[in-house]
C-alpha cells in the first residue's frame, strides 16, 4: 500500500487521445461514418488505422507528469541524488549517486554542469558560470558549497 501511495503521489498519467482517432472522428462528423467522401479525405490525407505513430512522432508532447518528490528537490551543483525517469511507467525517481548521510538533504543539479561550464575555464571561472546561468535561468543565488568556495565541487 506504501509503494502505491508514493507511486500515486509521484507520478500523474494525462493520457491524451490518440491523434488518429480525433482526426478521423472530424472527418466522420463532417463526411458521415463510413461514407464514400470520408474514404476519400483519408485517402486524401493519406491515413490508414496504424498511423498513430507517424502522427504521435509530430504532436509535442504525450503525457504530462507533476513529480511531487522530483519538485522538491534542491539544487546542488555536486548534488547527491539524479531524476531519473521512466516514460513507460510513466514514474520519476531520485537515484543516489553517493553515500547520503542519514539527515542530509537530498539534492539534484538543475542543469547539464559540462554544458553550462563548457568543458574549460578554472575552478572560480566555472563557478561564476554556474551562478549566472542559475541567476538568469532559476532567479536565485547558489549558495552550494561548490560555488561558495569556488571550487570545482
Amino acid at each position: 500500500a506504501a509503494d502505491a501511495a508514493r507511486l500515486a503521489l509521484n507520478s500523474f498519467d494525462v493520457r491524451l487521445r490518440s491523434p488518429y482517432v480525433e482526426f478521423h472522428g472530424a472527418l466522420a462528423r463532417r463526411h458521415g461514418r463510413g461514407s464514400k467522401a470520408l474514404r476519400e479525405a483519408l485517402g486524401v490525407a493519406g491515413l490508414e488505422r496504424d498511423a498513430d505513430e507517424a502522427l504521435r512522432a509530430r504532436c509535442a508532447v504525450d503525457a504530462v507528469g507533476a513529480f511531487a518528490l522530483v519538485a522538491s528537490a534542491n539544487h546542488d551543483c555536486s548534488p547527491n541524488c539524479d531524476a531519473a525517469s521512466d516514460f513507460d511507467a510513466p514514474t520519476m525517481q531520485l537515484v543516489a549517486n553517493r553515500a547520503i548521510a542519514r539527515d542530509e538533504e537530498l539534492t539534484i543539479s538543475y542543469f547539464d554542469r559540462r554544458a553550462v561550464e563548457g568543458g574549460g575555464g578554472d575552478a572560480a571561472a566555472n563557478a561564476r558560470r554556474r551562478r549566472r546561468y542559475l541567476r538568469r535561468n532559476y532567479l536565485f543565488d547558489c549558495g552550494c558549497d561548490a560555488c561558495v568556495s569556488g571550487s570545482g565541487g
